[in-house]
Protein backbone atom coordinates (compact mmCIF):
# COMPACT_ATOMS: atom_id res chain seq x y z
CA UNK A 1 0.00 0.00 0.00
CA UNK A 2 1.25 3.27 -0.67
CA UNK A 3 1.91 6.22 1.70
CA UNK A 4 -0.97 8.11 0.23
CA UNK A 5 -3.53 5.42 -0.03
CA UNK A 6 -2.62 4.61 3.80
CA UNK A 7 -2.44 8.17 4.56
CA UNK A 8 -6.48 8.41 3.18
CA UNK A 9 -7.22 5.12 4.84
CA UNK A 10 -6.18 6.74 8.25
CA UNK A 11 -8.08 9.90 7.49
CA UNK A 12 -11.32 7.98 6.61
CA UNK A 13 -11.10 5.37 9.77
CA UNK A 14 -11.02 8.63 11.45
CA UNK A 15 -13.51 10.19 9.98
CA UNK A 16 -15.84 6.95 10.43
CA UNK A 17 -14.59 6.82 14.71
CA UNK A 18 -15.76 10.48 14.79
CA UNK A 19 -19.25 10.13 13.19
CA UNK A 20 -19.66 7.13 15.18
CA UNK A 21 -18.68 8.11 18.56
CA UNK A 22 -20.77 11.70 17.59
CA UNK A 23 -24.00 9.20 17.20
CA UNK A 24 -23.67 7.15 19.85
CA UNK A 25 -23.33 10.32 22.12
CA UNK A 26 -26.39 11.85 20.28
CA UNK A 27 -28.20 8.84 21.00
CA UNK A 28 -27.82 8.46 24.65
CA UNK A 29 -28.11 12.19 25.08
CA UNK A 30 -31.58 11.67 23.67
CA UNK A 31 -32.64 8.65 25.15
CA UNK A 32 -31.36 10.30 28.65
CA UNK A 33 -33.45 13.26 27.80
CA UNK A 34 -36.73 11.79 26.52
CA UNK A 35 -36.75 8.03 27.69
CA UNK A 36 -38.71 8.24 31.28
CA UNK A 37 -37.69 4.78 31.93
CA UNK A 38 -40.71 2.70 31.06
CA UNK A 39 -42.05 0.47 28.93
CA UNK A 40 -45.79 -0.18 28.65
CA UNK A 41 -47.02 -3.66 29.29
CA UNK A 42 -50.63 -2.56 27.46
CA UNK A 43 -50.51 0.08 24.75
CA UNK A 44 -47.57 2.77 23.75
CA UNK A 45 -47.99 6.41 23.49
CA UNK A 46 -48.10 5.88 19.87
CA UNK A 47 -50.80 3.47 20.15
CA UNK A 48 -53.07 5.81 21.95
CA UNK A 49 -52.74 7.83 18.53
CA UNK A 50 -52.98 5.27 16.33
CA UNK A 51 -56.22 4.57 17.88
CA UNK A 52 -57.72 8.31 16.97
CA UNK A 53 -56.38 7.86 13.41
CA UNK A 54 -53.15 9.94 14.31
CA UNK A 55 -49.47 9.05 13.93
CA UNK A 56 -48.63 11.33 16.88
CA UNK A 57 -50.26 14.32 19.23
CA UNK A 58 -48.49 16.80 17.69
CA UNK A 59 -51.09 19.65 16.95
CA UNK A 60 -50.24 20.13 13.64
CA UNK A 61 -50.47 16.56 12.49
CA UNK A 62 -54.05 16.50 14.27
CA UNK A 63 -55.01 19.32 12.04
CA UNK A 64 -53.96 18.24 9.20
CA UNK A 65 -55.42 14.58 9.40
CA UNK A 66 -58.82 15.09 11.05
CA UNK A 67 -59.24 18.77 9.55
CA UNK A 68 -61.06 21.72 11.41
CA UNK A 69 -62.51 20.82 14.72
CA UNK A 70 -66.07 20.97 15.76
CA UNK A 71 -65.01 23.49 18.41
CA UNK A 72 -61.84 25.01 18.66
CA UNK A 73 -61.52 27.08 22.12
CA UNK A 74 -58.49 29.57 23.12
CA UNK A 75 -57.76 30.98 26.23
CA UNK A 76 -55.36 32.57 28.27
CA UNK A 77 -54.20 30.77 31.37
CA UNK A 78 -54.37 32.95 34.36
CA UNK A 79 -50.91 32.56 35.33
CA UNK A 80 -47.82 34.70 34.88
CA UNK A 81 -46.18 32.69 32.24
CA UNK A 82 -48.22 33.51 29.55
CA UNK A 83 -49.16 30.36 28.13
CA UNK A 84 -52.34 29.46 25.89
CA UNK A 85 -55.03 26.72 26.30
CA UNK A 86 -55.99 25.29 23.17
CA UNK A 87 -58.75 22.69 22.70
CA UNK A 88 -59.82 20.99 19.56
CA UNK A 89 -62.70 19.06 19.95
CA UNK A 90 -64.13 16.32 17.58
CA UNK A 91 -67.44 14.18 17.62
CA UNK A 92 -65.62 11.40 20.06
CA UNK A 93 -62.49 12.99 21.53
CA UNK A 94 -60.97 16.49 22.53
CA UNK A 95 -57.16 17.12 22.09
CA UNK A 96 -56.12 19.92 24.89
CA UNK A 97 -52.60 21.96 24.07
CA UNK A 98 -50.91 24.57 26.26
CA UNK A 99 -49.17 26.78 24.02
CA UNK A 100 -45.82 28.04 25.58
CA UNK A 101 -43.98 31.42 24.27
CA UNK A 102 -40.10 31.03 23.56
CA UNK A 103 -37.64 33.57 24.60
CA UNK A 104 -37.23 34.21 20.35
CA UNK A 105 -40.65 35.09 20.48
CA UNK A 106 -42.58 31.96 19.07
CA UNK A 107 -44.14 29.46 20.15
CA UNK A 108 -44.75 25.56 20.54
CA UNK A 109 -47.99 23.97 21.04
CA UNK A 110 -47.59 21.08 23.84
CA UNK A 111 -50.15 18.15 24.23
CA UNK A 112 -51.66 18.35 27.54
CA UNK A 113 -54.48 16.41 27.65
CA UNK A 114 -56.94 13.61 25.28
CA UNK A 115 -60.21 13.33 26.21
CA UNK A 116 -62.62 10.32 24.53
CA UNK A 117 -66.05 9.43 25.20
CA UNK A 118 -67.19 8.26 21.76
CA UNK A 119 -67.76 4.81 21.77
CA UNK A 120 -66.73 3.57 18.27
CA UNK A 121 -62.87 4.40 19.91
CA UNK A 122 -60.73 1.21 21.43
CA UNK A 123 -57.85 1.11 22.72
CA UNK A 124 -55.28 -1.92 22.63
CA UNK A 125 -55.61 -5.88 21.85
CA UNK A 126 -58.32 -6.27 24.56
CA UNK A 127 -60.43 -2.87 22.76
CA UNK A 128 -61.30 -0.96 25.90
CA UNK A 129 -63.00 1.89 25.12
CA UNK A 130 -66.82 3.81 26.55
CA UNK A 131 -68.74 0.86 27.89
CA UNK A 132 -66.03 -1.41 28.96
CA UNK A 133 -66.75 -3.02 32.81
CA UNK A 134 -64.17 -1.84 35.34
CA UNK A 135 -63.13 -5.50 35.96
CA UNK A 136 -62.30 -5.49 31.58
CA UNK A 137 -60.44 -2.48 32.13
CA UNK A 138 -58.46 -4.02 35.11
CA UNK A 139 -57.13 -7.26 33.40
CA UNK A 140 -56.16 -4.96 30.63
CA UNK A 141 -53.99 -2.68 32.63
CA UNK A 142 -53.28 -5.46 35.63
CA UNK A 143 -49.09 -5.54 34.52
CA UNK A 144 -49.39 -1.40 35.06
CA UNK A 145 -48.56 0.34 38.21
CA UNK A 146 -52.00 2.01 39.60
CA UNK A 147 -52.32 6.05 39.96
CA UNK A 148 -53.02 5.94 43.90
CA UNK A 149 -56.01 8.41 44.75
CA UNK A 150 -53.75 10.83 46.43
CA UNK A 151 -51.58 11.41 42.66
CA UNK A 152 -55.02 11.51 41.06
CA UNK A 153 -55.89 14.38 42.74
CA UNK A 154 -53.96 16.58 40.14
CA UNK A 155 -54.83 15.01 37.34
CA UNK A 156 -58.40 15.56 38.16
CA UNK A 157 -58.13 19.28 37.84
CA UNK A 158 -58.39 18.64 33.87
CA UNK A 159 -60.23 15.43 33.85
CA UNK A 160 -62.62 16.00 37.07
CA UNK A 161 -64.95 12.40 36.76
CA UNK A 162 -61.59 10.71 37.44
CA UNK A 163 -61.87 7.22 39.24
CA UNK A 164 -58.79 5.46 38.82
CA UNK A 165 -56.13 5.83 36.51
CA UNK A 166 -52.74 3.73 35.75
CA UNK A 167 -49.53 4.80 34.13
CA UNK A 168 -48.95 3.80 30.42
CA UNK A 169 -45.27 4.12 28.35
CA UNK A 170 -42.80 7.05 29.67
CA UNK A 171 -45.14 7.52 32.97
CA UNK A 172 -48.21 9.00 30.90
CA UNK A 173 -51.27 8.35 33.13
CA UNK A 174 -54.32 6.09 31.48
CA UNK A 175 -57.40 7.90 33.48
CA UNK A 176 -60.68 6.35 33.28
CA UNK A 177 -64.05 7.62 34.39
CA UNK A 178 -67.18 5.15 34.98
CA UNK A 179 -70.92 5.40 36.15
CA UNK A 180 -72.59 3.86 38.68
CA UNK A 181 -72.96 0.51 37.25
CA UNK A 182 -69.16 0.47 36.76
CA UNK A 183 -69.10 0.81 33.05
CA UNK A 184 -66.07 3.70 31.05
CA UNK A 185 -67.55 6.77 30.43
CA UNK A 186 -64.79 8.68 29.48
CA UNK A 187 -61.41 7.69 29.43
CA UNK A 188 -57.85 10.25 28.90
CA UNK A 189 -54.23 10.51 28.11
CA UNK A 190 -52.12 12.06 29.75
CA UNK A 191 -48.76 12.58 28.20
CA UNK A 192 -45.49 11.95 30.19
CA UNK A 193 -44.54 15.75 30.18
CA UNK A 194 -44.47 18.74 27.99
Amino acid sequence: MTKKKRGCLIAFLLCLGLAVSYLAVVFFYDRQMTDYGRDSNYLSNRGYARALGLRDFRYDTVLQKLGSPVKQTVQQEADQLGNTLIDLEYPDFRVAYVEIPRANGSTRKALYLVTVWGESIKFGRKRIGIGSSREEVHKAYEKEPAISQSECKASSEDFPNLDEGYFGEDWSRILFSYDDAGFVTAIAYEPPSF
